[in-house]
């Protein structure tokens, strides 16, 4: 039993740091009226992608991302901004890390 103990907590340690430099690079915020999102540096240790949600979680764009840093990543939008904006950052079906987009 206290091998399977030690066999779990060490997937779970190493699933968690498996992921520990997937981040995003310096935000910053995005233009009221725009229908398309430019982030300047996204880093993934893993293929991701970039999902961009309203705060109740409506979906409005996606971008696929490479392992490494992605630099210049362009999400278009399905709707145009009009207020703040959550970006995701989704490795393996998992977020890994979350940041909030300001309206301007």
């Amino acid at each position: 039993m206290k091998n399977v103990f030690a066999i779990t907590a060490a997937i779970a340690l190493t699933s968690t740091a498996a992921f520990a430099n997937s981040y995003f690079g310096n935000l910053n915020g995005v233009d009221i009226g725009s229908n398309v999102i430019e982030l300047s540096l996204v880093t993934t240790d893993a293929p991701g992608m970039v999902q961009i949600e309203t705060p109740a979680g409506e979906v409005l764009g996606m971008a696929e991302l490479n392992e490494g840093a992605n630099a210049t990543v362009v999400i278009p939008l399905s709707d145009s901004i009009d207020a703040d904006l959550i970006a995701k950052l989704i490795v393996d079906g998992a977020v890994v890390a979350e940041e909030r987009l300001e309206a301007n």
